[in-house]
């Protein structure tokens, strides 16, 4: 093995340090993420009391979002609907830019209700 000189050294040492250039390309929009959304003060987070009002609202008003809305989804907080969104994906993202972090209550406008099993029994 041969020995290397110092200022080899430095020029190894200097190249790890320097970041690496990302590999996607430049016309690519950036994702929209949780960076991306409104800033709120510390300690300002909405605090999770239930959702009787959201479920109370949502019945109060399905009849009309089911005329316009069926299959879509909707964010509910307390009385204030955002909707109707196209997939969950876009109501969480439209429901945390609107409110800011804390629950939501995002729901598929149906006119049935589909019947969820569950067990306590997990599959092999």
């Amino acid at each position: 093995m041969g020995k290397t000189s110092d200022s080899q050294n430095k020029k190894r040492s200097h190249q790890s340090k320097t970041p690496r250039k990302s590999s996607a390309p430049k016309s690519m929009a950036p994702r929209t993420s949780v960076d991306t959304l409104p800033a709120r003060a510390p300690g300002s987070r909405r605090p999770f009391v239930g959702f009787d009002r959201e479920r109370a609202t949502y019945e109060r008003l399905k009849p009309a979002l089911l005329a316009k809305a069926e299959g879509k989804y909707v964010v509910i907080v307390g009385d204030e609907v955002v909707g109707p969104l196209e997939s969950h994906a876009d109501a969480e993202l439209a429901g945390y830019t609107q409110f800011g972090i804390g629950p939501l209550y995002i729901k598929q406008v149906l006119a049935e209700e589909p019947v969820v099993k569950v067990s306590r029994f997990l599959a092999t």
